[in-house]
């Protein structure tokens, strides 16, 4: 285990509030060990019996990656105490103790056994990116809890921008948290404005904050977007919507290990090209808007992306510009994004059944006096209350 992770000055709390309440809200900011190290807490400290912990992720890729992790980090085969289980896709076994699973998995695990027998705890990994079945399935474990399994302990974890861990930089500090090695920060400046400043690298080899200063005048800092598209330029040859993380090609593993980025930004790389490449888009919108909207947490489906309105699209694009994640785009170009994603938001809700059994809009609207103008008005409408 990582002990120099922020996360084991509260290990002692972490405990005790499952020993006694069966219940945590844990918001740390990222990299402070709660996905990996929270489960293999729980196993160290006896809390799982003879159960499991059962590790709900919102996405396939990030449940493959840390099941491999934390397997790595105990020293075991992953598929035996540490394993994970996604459709179609079950690396687990009558040993496995830390199961990393997808939001469906535990829902249907939920209906075939409502009890959740075999089950000691559930952690709500990464909950401020929940779907509708993370939802679904807290809830239920929630009543399963107060009505039939007392003995079962929930957590829930968040990536809060509030949430703050005070790093150690100086001497004192970290020798008081019985660290071996501070953390280290790099903030750049120009003249006194704050372009950039990292996260936090916990246990660096070096006792410092580096502040670099840019010259009045000089060029700006390239964006996250276009730092990542460089390194990962550097080791493949293929443009990223060609990258792929299967048994046979583990591109995103491969770039993630190459370029020291997390192996989750290289896949929202690969899928913002990947969408810019549509045949619906037609290159109309640079694959940074769809990398702003996947760092700010918009579902990777582009079904849902097409119907964000006009302004929820404008907002994610400026939040991301603000905080240096895309490049500037002259108006023009976000014009003419809007203008792509537009229609295909009618379109959308225009094929969508209206209850099962019923026709798509479209044909229903058919059927009406109303003229295109006043049915695409009609679909703005219905999207907005969907």
């Amino acid at each position: 285990m990582s002990g120099h992770l922020p996360i084991y000055e509260i290990e002692r709390d972490i405990i005790a509030r499952l020993k006694n309440d069966k219940r945590l809200i844990l918001s740390a900011p990222t990299g402070s060990g709660k996905s990996t190290q929270v489960p293999q807490m729980l196993l160290k400290h006896g809390l799982l019996g003879s159960g499991q912990v059962v590790v709900l992720q919102p996405r396939r890729l990030a449940t493959r990656l840390l099941a491999a992790r934390v397997a790595s980090e105990l020293g075991v085969k992953l598929g035996e105490e540490v394993g994970y289980q996604i459709r179609f896709e079950n690396v687990t076994s009558a040993k496995t103790k830390i199961r990393f699973v997808t939001e469906g998995v535990l829902l249907r695990q939920m209906i075939e056994d409502p009890q959740l027998r075999g089950v000691s705890a559930i952690l709500f990994d990464e909950f401020h990116e929940r779907h509708l079945y993370g939802d679904i399935t807290l809830a239920q474990a929630l009543d399963q809890q107060e009505k039939h399994r007392p003995d079962l302990m929930l957590a829930e974890t968040r990536t809060d921008p509030s949430a703050r861990y005070i790093a150690s930089f100086e001497d004192e500090v970290f020798a008081s948290r019985r660290k071996d090695r501070p953390d280290v920060l790099v903030r750049v400046f120009r003249e006194q404005t704050l372009l950039l400043e990292t996260e936090v690298e916990y246990d660096a080899a070096q006792t410092l904050i580096i502040d670099i200063e840019l010259p009045a005048g000089s060029a700006g800092l390239s964006s996250e977007f276009e730092t990542l598209s460089n390194l990962v330029g550097r080791y493949s040859k293929a443009p990223p919507a060609e990258l792929r993380e299967t048994e046979t090609q583990r591109d995103l593993t491969f770039l993630a290990r190459k370029t020291g980025w997390d192996a989750r930004m290289v896949a929202m790389l690969a899928l913002a090209d990947q969408f810019s490449r549509l045949q619906e888009i037609g290159g109309a919108v640079p694959s940074a808007f769809f990398y702003a909207l996947l760092r700010a947490g918009v579902p990777a489906n582009f079904d849902v992306i097409c119907k964000l309105d006009d302004e929820q699209l404008t907002a994610a694009w400026d939040e991301a510009l603000a905080q240096g994640i895309i490049p500037q785009y002259g108006p023009e170009v976000r014009a003419g994004a809007l203008a792509a994603i537009s229609p295909l938001r009618i379109e959308k809700v225009l094929n969508i059944p209206a209850m099962d059994g019923a026709a798509p809009m479209h044909e229903l609207l058919s059927l009406s006096n109303l003229n295109q103008l006043e049915s695409a008005e009609f679909s703005y409408a219905a999207m907005a209350s969907t």
